[in-house]
């Protein structure tokens, strides 16, 4: 069964960046993106995906994963319920914006 999904945008608003980090509402902006929304990739897992950083340009990329959920949380509170889950990923692909549409290889 295949199941539709579609890609979510992350930003934040002014108004979510203000109230998450507890900052008054006349600051200057803070981050575009929650925390925990980055992925950080070190020298092994740039050899695995058989990237060089060296010849990585900033800016947009496609990214597919696999991944397995390792926590589900949902606490209550007096005014809100809060919730999380932890996906940890086990396989990743990368391509630029400009070869995606070639498609992904399946190991």
């Amino acid at each position: 069964m295949k199941v539709k999904t579609r890609l979510a945008d992350l930003k934040l608003t002014k108004k979510e960046t203000k109230e998450s980090m507890g900052i008054p509402e006349e600051a200057p902006q803070g981050p575009d993106y929650s925390y925990g929304t980055r992925l950080s990739l070190g020298t092994a897992e740039l050899d695995k995906l058989d990237l060089d950083a060296s010849k990585l340009k900033l800016g947009p990329v496609k990214i597919q994963a696999e991944g397995e959920i390792t926590s589900v949380r949902s606490e209550s509170r007096k005014d809100s319920t809060d919730q999380s889950v932890e996906i940890q990923i086990t396989r990743l692909a990368i391509k630029g914006m400009d070869s995606f549409e070639e498609g992904w290889e399946d190991d």
